[in-house]
This record gives C-alpha cells, structure tokens and sequence, in this order.
C-alpha cells in the first residue's frame, strides 16, 4: 500500500517539475547578440559608457502643480462626509472616516502650503524645489 502510494506521489511530482510544452520555437538572446558583433559593447569603449542618458522634459506647470489635487481631494471627503450625513447617519464609522479625511486634508495642505512659503523666502529648513511650483 506505502509503495504504491509513495510511486504514485513521486510520479504526480514528476508530472507537475516537467517543464510545459509549447509550440513556439525558444531563442536564445546570446544568440540574437552575437549576429550582430559590431553593437556588442566592450570594455575598451568608453565613450558609450560614460555618456549620461538624456533627461526627460520638465512637466508642464498645470501638471506639477498638487494645490487642485489636494485641494480636490479634500473637497471630495467632505463631500462623502455629506453624504453620509444625509444618507446613513447612524454609521459612525464613515461619519469619523470622512470627517477626518477632510480635516487631514486641510492639515495637509497647512503644512505644503508653509513648506512652499518657508521655500520661496529662502528658509534653510524648507524642502527644495518647492519655489517652481
């Protein structure tokens, strides 16, 4: 009974490690590299190496800018708060969940909008790249 039990799991297991068979031929990437010797990197080539890779464009002011975000998601979670009200006041839970959203929110922008005041006048405390957006 064991040996036939204990056969039966190692062929199962056998079954299950075997790689899949697929229909679509497997290349070898070292094999794609090596038709083409000329692009092949070397050590001795130093100019490819040390260029630095090009920067992406600034983002557009409207996009950088998080003031419509934070403000926007503030003004949803006293929306929410609201709607809570109005439907289902007898549920604690969301009336503290989105009250305190909104007023996390306000906290929130409180402490941006002085981080990007402390930055404009120059404050040494202040975050950088505040002063751009």
């Amino acid at each position: 009974m064991i040996n036939g039990f204990s056969t039966t799991m190692y062929a199962m297991v056998k079954k299950v490690t075997t790689p899949p068979r697929t229909s679509r031929d497997t290349v070898d990437p070292r094999s794609e590299i090596l038709k083409n010797p000329s692009s092949i990197w070397s050590p001795n080539d130093v100019s490819e190496r040390d260029s630095a890779p090009p920067h992406p464009p600034a983002l557009p002011h409207r996009l950088a800018d998080p003031v419509p975000v934070v403000l926007g998601g503030t003004a949803l979670w006293f929306l929410g708060f609201l709607v809570v009200l109005v439907v289902d006041r007898s549920n604690s839970t969301l009336i503290w969940t989105t009250l305190s959203g909104g007023l996390l929110g306000i906290i929130g922008y409180g402490v941006f909008y002085w981080q990007r005041r402390a930055a404009r006048r120059g404050s040494r405390g202040a975050q950088q790249g505040l002063d751009d957006v």
